[in-house]
């Protein structure tokens, strides 16, 4: 952290005297944890001008915990593994995928497909999924998130060292749950929200609306970059019973607009407000609809304790947890949810 705060700290423009026209530089180190042994760490050096993302800087270390020892992908993969030619696939056409519009660093693509390069790419490993790290400013100069190449743990089974087979068989150790957070984001509370989430090693999808993403893009960049999922939450918090069928179709757009802007990618599922899905799924409208299916209520203005009494009374195997990132209580309750659930 150090190293990144001397070596970027100077690059930093001249600040301005409001909160808004700021210029920062924040080091913050994320971990997540997969198996009974293995903890992956990412130190995250971002630069922000005017609450715009500048530059980002990463370093990931996985460790075997009882030992010490350094865990590399070569550790998860043997060198003759099929393993090698998916991963180069998976990203090659992720890359390529991102901000679709804009025209790709072709010889910075060669380079960072090949297998001496895949393996040597910064990576965590998460309960459910190894993601693969890319900075985009290495391919599209102009945009400095981070572009997460996620690889759901069955796809890769087959292809994975006995030790790490064992490392990511989590649904044999572990119960699982999912957390969510709708409305946002909000500029104070999102980010106390993702405060709790890194301290408590814990990864949710953020459920974004729609007309927000660009007016807080650089919430929704963080919630990326920090490794969480970005789905979104209708284009306006409406009760869609009321909205005619064509305002509901032009909604995709809208969304999908908003969040290639920002991260490049389209929306991959959404959440309609208040549940109200049936509506959307009868005139074929847009994406996956995500439910859930343990309401916190802390959109009602619940203490802590009381939705954290919700969570202990209710909660089982594969639950989806429904919280509000724009609440003021949240952030508290969040991280007193993660504890427990931990």
């Amino acid at each position: 952290m150090e190293g990144f705060a001397s070596a970027l700290g100077p690059t930093l423009p001249a600040a301005g005297n409001s909160t808004s026209r700021n210029s920062r530089l924040d080091v913050e180190t994320r971990y997540s944890r997969t198996g009974l042994t293995w903890l992956s760490f990412m130190v995250q050096a971002r630069v922000t001008y005017h609450r715009d993302l500048m530059h980002q800087e990463i370093v990931t270390r996985t460790y075997d915990m009882t030992t010490g020892e350094r865990v590399y992908l070569t550790d998860i993969f043997p060198d003759d593994s099929e393993a090698w030619d998916l991963l180069c696939t998976t990203v090659r056409d992720q890359l390529t995928a991102t901000f679709p519009d804009e025209p790709i660093d072709l010889m910075a693509l060669y380079s960072a497909t090949s297998k001496s390069a895949i393996q040597s790419m910064d990576f965590t490993l998460h309960g459910m999924s190894l993601v693969l790290h890319v900075p985009a400013e290495q391919f599209y100069p102009d945009h400095h998130s981070l572009i997460e190449i996620a690889l759901m743990y069955p796809q890769l089974r087959e292809y994975m060292t006995e030790r790490a087979r064992t490392e990511t068989d989590n649904l044999s150790y572990y119960n699982t749950c999912a957390l969510t957070f709708d409305d946002g984001p909000s500029r104070t509370n999102t980010t106390l929200v993702l405060n709790a989430l890194m301290e408590g090693g814990a990864r949710a999808t953020f459920f974004c609306i729609g007309k927000r993403i660009e007016p807080y893009a650089d919430l929704v960049q963080k919630e990326n970059d920090n490794g969480h999922a970005v789905a979104t939450h209708n284009w306006a918090h409406a009760n869609v019973n009321s909205v005619s069928v064509g305002n509901l179709h032009k909604m995709v757009d809208q969304c999908n607009e908003a969040m290639l802007k920002v991260l490049g990618k389209k929306t991959p599922y959404d959440r309609v407000p208040y549940g109200l899905w049936p509506k959307l799924v009868k005139h074929k409208v847009g994406w996956p609809l995500i439910q859930w299916s343990l309401d916190t209520y802390d959109w009602r203005g619940r203490s802590s304790q009381t939705v954290l009494n919700t969570v202990k009374d209710q909660i089982s195997d594969g639950d989806i947890i429904l919280m509000h990132d724009i609440k003021e209580k949240t952030p508290t309750s969040a991280a007193m949810v993660i504890e427990y659930l931990q």
